[in-house]
């Protein structure tokens, strides 16, 4: 399924059949690997489903369980999000960071003779 682009998914959803398309739904949540995947083969399937004639051959429970399976990846998604912004906070707030030293030179400017907090990195 690359690239995994809405048309990719639509295309191989038609092309299972109006009888076809709730298995291979079905098929298609089970053997998604990757995060970046699951995230957007949910979300495709969920928009073709309320806005395709297609989508009235899958099953309510089937629905139901890819957009379960589509908020669980956008928490995961926003879990990542929050780790890489911890660690880009403590690399801007590490001593002599750059966050660290546009600060220093602010109360520099506004009380002068203050010393250096730290040595620069």
């Amino acid at each position: 399924m690359h690239p995994l682009s809405y048309r990719a998914v639509y295309d191989a959803a038609y092309r299972a059949g109006m009888q076809g398309v709730d298995a291979w739904v079905r098929k298609g949540a089970r053997r998604l690997r990757t995060h970046r995947a699951r995230l957007h083969w949910t979300r495709y399937v969920l928009t073709f489903a309320h806005s395709q004639g297609l989508g009235q051959h899958v099953t309510s429970h089937t629905l139901d369980t890819v957009a379960h399976m589509h908020r669980l990846a956008e928490l995961g998604a926003l879990m990542r999000l929050r780790l890489l912004q911890r660690r880009l906070l403590r690399h801007l707030w590490r001593p002599g960071g750059a966050l660290m030293m546009r600060l220093w030179t602010q109360q520099q400017q506004l009380m002068p003779g203050l010393t250096r907090p730290c040595s620069a990195a």
